[in-house]
């Protein structure tokens, strides 16, 4: 039988007791784009081996299983190796490269599989931070910290409280759907449709048939969600107040000062060893 929640976890959120559950969800944000910024400069084996070793220590800090992110990781894997494939095959730099194998415009080289492998490397730590930004961080966090970095776009008319609820809805959305197509599944087994048999390609086109009603009854959804955002007089703006009001504590301001430390340490070993 499938298990797709168990599989597809994005946009779903963790509780727990961890310190990072507990930080200022704007200071996760910032931490987040940081990383990112940092994860694309970096260029060197060492660099990435230092954010690898930084985020297998964030995962039991976030009371997170190792398994848990491993069975996560499962979704993305396909497309990782996929693009790791084709920056091997068309891998272009100027200078003397150490050709393997070519044919046509073909080409394996020694420089290209290492660029692959930073690719891939990079990917994976880009995936699992993200994902552990929401596996510890709800909805209303996250969207309550982004509306907060961005609400200096108000005083030049940008619409930021109706982008952020839009954001929002459009995540909680997705563990919506996973688990009404797993729904529809399971209803097809029942009726003596095999779903999990075959090879990758017989299993999609399967499975392609229920997208379509669930495509439509997402629309459903999204149209119930704006009668009842109408029923209840909603009204973003500038003016509109929150039940929760977001305060720093010393404590986040910690956490980020001494994440700001490990990704300037991550760029120096990226300078001092550029291997």
């Amino acid at each position: 039988m499938i298990e797709i929640s168990r599989v597809i976890t994005i946009g779903q959120y963790v509780p727990q007791s961890s310190v990072i559950h507990k930080i200022d969800p704007r200071m996760k944000i910032l931490a987040a784009v940081i990383f990112i910024i940092v994860v694309s400069v970096v260029n060197s084996f060492a660099a990435l081996a230092a954010l690898t070793l930084f985020i297998i220590l964030l995962i039991p800090i976030s009371k997170l299983t190792f398994r848990f992110i491993l069975i996560t990781l499962r979704p993305a894997l396909f497309f990782i190796a996929i693009m790791g494939i084709f920056q091997v095959l068309f891998y272009q730099q100027s200078g003397n490269q150490e050709t393997l194998w070519s044919w046509w415009i073909l080409h394996i080289t020694v420089q290209g599989i290492i660029a692959s492998m930073k690719v891939d490397i990079r990917s994976l730590l880009l995936y699992i931070f993200v994902n552990m930004l929401t596996y510890t961080t709800t909805f209303v966090e996250l969207t309550d910290g982004a509306g907060s970095l961005m609400s200096p776009l108000q005083k030049i008319g940008v619409p930021v409280q109706e982008y952020m609820l839009t954001i929002m809805i459009a995540l909680k959305f997705v563990p919506l759907f996973v688990e009404q197509l797993e729904q529809s599944i399971k209803a097809q087994a029942a009726r003596g449709s095999s779903m999990d048999s075959g090879n990758f390609f017989s299993r999609a086109a399967k499975v392609s048939p229920l997208l379509i009603p669930l495509v439509l009854n997402g629309f459903q959804r999204a149209e119930q969600m704006a009668v009842a955002l109408e029923a209840r007089s909603y009204r973003g703006g500038k003016n509109r107040t929150k039940y929760r009001v977001l305060r720093l504590k010393p404590s986040d301001i910690f956490v980020m000062v001494f994440f700001m430390l490990i990704m300037a340490i991550t760029l120096y070993i990226n300078i001092r060893w550029m291997i």
